[in-house]
């Protein structure tokens, strides 16, 4: 009955949201409908999304991303403008999630660092969230600078509790043997919400590169954290290596996008930089894939990694940005035949696996949650 009840503000904003994009844009009455439809789909749908677990805004990261990357650029969807409204309706409902259990959210950050550190998922996906609204319908800015703003807010809330938290981790050698990829969420959402404000509100370059260098001062601390976790302590590739480990390189390529953002041009140091976020996702997805492999010889593989965890669309949202910075990169002329032929074989390569790997995680997330499977097999986060 409560979730029934949850629904009453989520349709009136949508109401409100489909009228007003109906007025002030060009958007057709028919348009209209079917983006309704599919808001209300995309909140029926956040209904079944575990709301004991942070990490529920990596769903939206992972779907903005690749609408900006993939879906775009290989026009596979025809009326790919509409995604928006899916994000919104997913990011509306998300974020009610995190309000209405205001108290638990701060009970559990308290006691897990962790999952104080998953909150970035929400700070990253309202970003993501204006980014797309401003690049389908740039008529209506002033939408995208609302989200910015509420990006920046949820962002100073999330860098206090997670400071306090990097600071409590001191000493504390059983809380570091538990860390995973999903602090470097710190560099992540940093970042976004460098991008966001840069698309909407144009902000001074000094200011903006005062955050970028955050963000990139947050992915030191944490990778040393990182490796201090899995250098010191004992640890087993199918329990204790995460989903969220990913972000290793996905914080590489965000950082890369609000760097080219900033600067409007690349350099050949840019293209170096690429190749290390090149060498990182190379090396991190093929520990992805030998992790893969162990666990469906030790479980199955149902169990082994037919299981649902929202920190998995973190795969999506890093694959995504990824593809994003090889595509700013692939603009820089002068380049040697041989960085220029990789890119391109990167590009159409990655791609269509964004796409497949997509499309295997919406049917795990559809055949555990909208089952109303009430507890899911263990998945490491």
């Amino acid at each position: 009955m409560k979730r029934i009840y949850e629904l009453i503000p989520v349709t009136c904003l949508a109401f409100l949201y489909f009228f007003g994009f109906v007025i002030w844009s060009e958007f057709s009455l028919y348009q209209g409908v079917r983006a309704l439809l599919l808001y209300s789909g995309s909140v029926l749908v956040a209904l079944h999304v575990r709301r004991n677990d942070l990490s529920k805004g990596a769903l939206i990261m992972g779907l903005g991303i690749i609408s900006l990357g993939p879906l775009y650029t290989m026009h596979l969807v025809n009326e790919v403008s509409i995604v928006p409204f899916l994000l919104a309706g997913l990011w509306l409902q998300v974020s009610i999630h995190y309000l209405v259990d205001g108290g638990s959210v701060l009970t559990v950050s308290k006691t897990d660092p962790n999952q104080t550190f998953l909150i970035g998922t929400w700070v990253a996906a309202t970003s993501v969230l204006g980014v797309n609204i401003l690049f389908y319908y740039p008529d209506v800015v002033w939408v995208s600078r609302i989200f910015a703003l509420i990006a920046f807010v949820i962002w100073v809330y999330y860098i206090i509790l997670s400071i306090k938290q990097l600071i409590s981790l001191k000493g504390q050698f059983k809380k570091v043997a538990e860390l995973h990829g999903g602090i470097l969420l710190l560099t992540v959402s940093t970042q976004s919400v460098v991008i966001v404000c840069d698309w909407a509100w144009s902000l001074s370059i000094l200011l903006e590169t005062v955050f970028l260098y955050i963000g990139v001062f947050f992915y030191l601390i944490c990778l040393t954290l990182l490796v201090i976790r899995y250098g010191k302590f004992d640890w087993k590739i199918t329990a204790d290596w995460a989903n969220t480990n990913c972000i290793i390189h996905g914080a590489i390529s965000i950082t890369g996008v609000a760097w080219f953002n900033l600067s409007g041009t690349v350099s050949g140091l840019f293209v170096l930089y690429w190749w290390v976020g090149f060498a990182l996702f190379i090396i991190v997805e093929l520990i992805e894939m030998f992790r893969a492999v162990k666990r469906v010889k030790l479980l199955g593989f149902q169990k082994g990694i037919w299981v649902y965890h929202p920190s998995q669309w973190a795969r999506v949202f890093t694959f995504g940005m990824f593809y994003y910075l090889t595509l700013s990169v692939l603009v820089l002329q002068g380049q040697s035949p041989v960085d220029q032929w990789i890119q391109k074989a990167v590009i159409m390569i990655l791609g269509p696996v964004i796409l497949i790997i997509t499309i295997l995680q919406l049917l795990v997330m559809l055949t555990q949650t909208i089952t109303f499977q009430k507890e899911p097999v263990k998945e490491t986060t």
